[in-house]
């Protein structure tokens, strides 16, 4: 028979591995992941990709060693199989470096709830909430992230040289999530000793240099003329603080909030990254706004020193259940003021609607709340005890109601939304569960056994749901280096317009994608990537809206047969590229001779025939 404290450590591990497979599900090569197997395929095949726009100019992956060390394993083994199994290893690596660095900053048993509370809630910073930290795709990032936490560990256990070191390889993989890093232990070394502030003159001594018209360094004193910035302000408008939403506002100043409410109560480690933390988060976003929203220099702007706002965003979550558990201890006999902490923690990290902004209500009745209870009478006191439990309640019955309704509105399709994925995803409903699962099994010492054997099933059905690529996708993987699919052959450094896929081209044909909007990400970066894209972009703006038009009749009528595109469309298209496009590869019958096509189960169920036709530039143009 196991000991207690070991069933204790193998119950938590499978709980930790289930909720990492069920709430953080694969769904293939996206988002970002699409970008960064570009990088690698032009390790693998500079020839053909070298012409693609988003590649011919440089771009921020000169910087990384990742591109290169991907395309050794692309060199070996299919993308599918090196994403998937990478994604899933950056899942892991994130779970056990957040344990590393949890284990030196709380107290047990504090350090395993705050695992479980990064695995159950939001993970989204930022702006416009579309980077997170353990994203379910492979980049740059998914490997970066464990080994910053890695270095911060190693950091506050004085093992400094082995913090340098991982520091130094996450910078190597992705600077832009280790430049954190460097803030963060910046801050420290200068709250310790003053004299790292002299660091400083350095980027000071470089503006002015710069300013001054200085060889090399007037190059890092650049800033956006008024029409590279026009290019790329709105695609790219998350990297500008001027541009977040409310909600992205009420995002970091709850977990602002949550750090001073830390700061108050920690001690010793965690005391003093939450102060580095809050200094460098202070200072990051105001070199971003005073330098890249204001003044519009190129590299502050290019290295995105809000990012900071991960390693806030990590800490406040992780601090969770610690800073309810203090509050709750150290109030028995106001839990009122417990419940409305609780209640400003879920309405601040709620993505739903409009909600999240409430908390600039909230947080200043926290803060009022002990000064001016005793003046109320009891029957008020006993209204506001019930409102934040009811608010909770509303909450949940609010996301259960309207999932269904989302659900049967898309037709039932499981494809498109898992209602019970959605409803227990949930914080509030995740947390609740997670909570009592964790107490019946700490204190039913006699049903631990049992409770441990069912957890082996769960864990097993989890991990069999985590790969949740859709019918679509798997088509597209499978079917990667076929250049011949279409049963005709395309010129080497063709460039393609694959009308809304930039991984089809890519992948499938190994030939440069004309345009995708994804590839409009490196704008900020170079002008002249900035320029290509707007002027491809305008050039495809009538065929995409006809394409979008047609899609809609075609849908709306059941037929793949009821709306056709302008030929004359497609031949401006042509004119106006200068020789740049190749081809192009349509869900259309454009009732003129195309050179091949692919027909395929499509739509979001994989249960519909899609026929792709590519059609030659040059025949539309003689």
């Amino acid at each position: 028979m196991k000991s207690a404290s070991q069933m204790n450590w193998i119950g938590g591990g499978l709980l930790a591995v289930l909720l990492l497979t069920y709430l953080h599900p694969y769904h293939g090569i996206r988002h970002d992941a699409i970008l960064y197997l570009g990088q690698a395929l032009l390790h693998v095949d500079p020839k053909n990709f070298g012409s693609d726009f988003f590649f011919a100019f440089g771009s921020q992956a000169n910087f990384t060693i990742f591109p290169p060390l991907i395309a050794q394993l692309l060199r070996y083994f299919d993308a599918a199989g090196v994403f998937l199994v990478l994604t899933a290893l950056g899942l892991l690596l994130f779970l056990v470096s957040s344990v590393a660095l949890l284990v030196r900053l709380f107290p047990s048993p504090q350090w395993y709830w705050g695992l479980l509370a990064l695995l159950i809630l939001p993970t989204s910073y930022g702006g416009f909430s579309i980077i997170s930290y353990a994203e379910p795709f492979f980049t740059g990032r998914s490997l970066a992230e464990p080994l910053v936490l890695l270095a911060l560990a190693a950091y506050f256990w004085n093992r400094r040289a082995l913090a340098c070191g991982l520091a130094l390889l996450a910078a190597l993989l992705h600077p832009l999530q280790a430049i954190p890093l460097v803030l963060v232990l910046w801050c420290d070394l200068v709250y310790r000793d003053r004299r790292w502030l002299h660091l400083l003159w350095v980027p000071a001594l470089i503006l002015l240099a710069g300013m001054l018209g200085t060889p090399f360094a007037d190059r890092l004193a650049m800033r956006y003329d008024a029409e590279w910035f026009s290019w790329f302000s709105e695609p790219n408008g998350f990297v500008y603080l001027t541009q977040w939403s409310r909600l992205d506002w009420a995002f970091l100043t709850t977990d602002i909030f949550l750090a001073t409410r830390l700061l108050k109560s920690a001690t010793g480690s965690l005391r003093t990254l939450t102060r580095s933390l809050l200094f460098a988060t202070v200072l990051g976003l105001s070199i971003s706004l005073i330098l890249g929203d204001i003044l519009h220099f190129v590299l502050p702007t290019s290295m995105q020193l809000w990012r900071i706002h991960w390693l806030l965003h990590w800490l406040a979550m992780a601090s969770i259940p610690y800073l309810l558990h203090r509050e709750y201890v150290g109030r028995p006999k106001d839990p009122i003021r417990t419940w409305l902490l609780l209640t400003t923690i879920v309405v601040g990290i709620s993505s739903a609607g409009s909600s999240a902004p409430a908390v600039w209500i909230l947080i200043p009745f926290y803060f009022v709340w002990p000064s001016v209870s005793h003046r109320i009478s009891p029957a008020v006191r006993r209204l506001v005890a019930v409102s934040f439990p009811l608010i909770l309640v509303i909450l949940v019955v609010k996301r259960v109601s309207s999932t269904i309704i989302e659900f049967h509105q898309l037709g039932n399709i499981r494809e498109v939304l898992r209602p019970e994925f959605v409803i227990l995803a949930y914080p509030l409903i995740a947390a609740g569960l997670v909570t009592l699962a964790v107490l019946a099994f700490r204190h039913l010492g006699r049903w631990r056994p049992g409770l441990l054997i069912l957890l082996i099933p769960a864990l097993v059905y989890s991990a069999s749901e985590w790969d949740r690529r859709s019918t679509w996708t798997r088509y597209i993987e499978s079917a990667q280096y076929n250049p011949l699919l279409f049963g005709t052959s395309f010129e080497p450094k063709a460039q393609i317009f694959w009308a809304g896929e930039l991984v089809a081209p890519w992948l499938i044909l190994h030939r440069p994608s004309y345009f995708h909007s994804q590839q409009m990400g490196g704008m900020l970066f170079n002008r002249e990537t900035a320029r290509e894209a707007f002027v491809r972009r305008e050039n495809l703006n009538l065929v995409e809206f006809q394409l979008s038009a047609c899609r809609l009749m075609n849908e709306l009528n059941k037929s793949e047969e009821s709306c056709w595109l302008d030929a004359s469309a497609i031949t401006e298209v042509c004119q106006r590229s200068n020789g740049q496009l190749d081809y192009l590869i349509l869900d259309n019958d454009l009732k003129q001779k195309s050179i091949g096509s692919w027909k395929i189960m499509g739509n979001i169920k994989g249960d519909r025939p899609i026929t792709y036709h590519a059609y030659r530039c040059k025949d539309f143009l003689n």
